[in-house]
């Protein structure tokens, strides 16, 4: 239902590359949404065949990497009805006493929180160049929790040695598999998750909700 992608690149001239991200919605048939990084043509994007609520995109904090990043938030409708926003984006590589990717990771969290706090669930998605332990992980695991298990490692692709790129949920979703996949077609494994939402809690103020117990004293 959702693919997020780093690193999608757009045309750069010095790649010869075609447009891929059109190219991946027309094969899918999904919605496309893009998330300028570098610059207006290379970044990350979300394919979706859900609907897309709302879209927000801001760049994160550039430290000592002369790449830009970005975070792309997309807003969607579940099949229930109920919203969730998947938090796309690709920490840097560059880290000298956490400098770069730790204030990058602390905007990100920032943005979840603010997403909280609209009622909105959170996943948070992308290449993080953070293993587990890492300072910068650390701050987003405050807030969400990662859906792959420790064993797993995803970088490079061939004979992967570290875990890097990330599925981080609420901690009252449930994951119902988590994998790495080597596809051949990047230098990362795919990270292939499924998810079930938190169940809706009960409305007080709905009499089924309430029939069978037993009333307060």
């Amino acid at each position: 239902d959702v693919i997020v992608l780093n690193e999608v690149d757009r045309g750069w001239f010095v790649s010869g590359a075609p447009d891929l991200l059109a190219t991946y919605a027309t094969a899918t048939g999904m919605t496309a949404v893009f998330g300028p990084a570098a610059d207006e043509i290379w970044g990350n994007a979300v394919l979706t065949r859900l609907p897309v609520l709302e879209v927000a995109r801001e760049g994160l904090p550039a430290g000592r990497d002369p790449l830009g990043r970005s975070v792309l938030t997309v807003v969607l409708e579940l099949p229930d009805g109920d919203r969730v926003a998947v938090v796309a984006t690709h920490l840097s590589d560059v880290d000298v006493q956490g400098e770069t990717r730790l204030p990058q990771a602390r905007a990100v969290a920032g943005i979840t929180a603010r997403l909280r706090e609209r009622g909105l669930d959170v996943i948070v998605v992308g290449d993080l160049n953070a293993a587990p332990g890492d300072p910068a992980l650390d701050v987003l695991e405050e807030l969400l929790v990662r859906s792959l298990p420790d064993s797993v490692r995803t970088f490079p692709a061939t004979a992967p040695r570290v875990q890097i790129d990330h599925v981080l949920v609420p901690n009252d979703w449930t994951v119902e598999t988590a994998r790495a996949v080597n596809t051949g077609l990047t230098d990362h494994r795919l990270v292939d998750v499924l998810l079930r939402p938190a169940p809706d809690a009960p409305d007080p103020a709905d009499p089924a909700a309430t029939a069978g117990t037993d009333p307060a004293p």
